[in-house]
Parts: C-alpha cells; sequence; structure tokens
C-alpha cells in the first residue's frame, strides 16, 4: 500500500501543456510519455504535435472514446503493435460556469 499523498511526487515531473479547444470548452489530456516517446520504423518519435493534433480529431467523436482513438493513432504511426514504454491517457472536460482567461 503506498502512503497518502505519493500522487504528489508525480506533480513535481516535467509537463506540457497544449492548448486546444474552444474558449469556453476545456480538455485536459493528462499522459505518460510512452506516448509522444512512441518511435516508428524510422525511429522517429511520435511527438507532441502530432498528439495534440490526434487529440484535436478525436474530440468530434464521443468522449469516452477519445483514448482509444489516440492511441490507434499511436499505434498506426508506429506500424507494430508492440509498446516498449507503458501509455496512460486521460481525458477530462472542464465545464460549468465560466473559465478563466489565463488557461
Amino acid at each position: 500500500m503506498r502512503p497518502a499523498g505519493w500522487w504528489l511526487r508525480l506533480a513535481r515531473q516535467p509537463t506540457s501543456i497544449l492548448r486546444i479547444g474552444a474558449p469556453r470548452r476545456r480538455w485536459f489530456l493528462l499522459f505518460t510519455d510512452g506516448s509522444v516517446e512512441a518511435e516508428n520504423l524510422d525511429g522517429g518519435p511520435f511527438g507532441l504535435i502530432r498528439l495534440a493534433n490526434s487529440l484535436d480529431q478525436a474530440l468530434d467523436g464521443p468522449m469516452a472514446a477519445i483514448s482509444a482513438e489516440i492511441v490507434c493513432d499511436v499505434t498506426f504511426f508506429k506500424k507494430h503493435e508492440q509498446y516498449e514504454d507503458d501509455v496512460c491517457l486521460v481525458v477530462i472536460e472542464a465545464c460549468g460556469g465560466d473559465t478563466p482567461d489565463s488557461w
């Protein structure tokens, strides 16, 4: 069992912020590095730009399918299904009330 508050260490890890969506709709994608560091057969990484584009396209569908669509995009990019690192994606939609302009 992990001690209470173990997740606080996760907040200290390097992060990137991708701004996607209309001003009144905010989507957050939490992800592990396995998705952006996934390499194709030439050794090129999937990267943040492809991840952002994949998320942007997936937002047109149902929220429950967004993570699966992104994993499919990464797998198609890799051209093989075996991953060298873990891939975890969590999609969150912030809704209700006014959103701060500073987001």
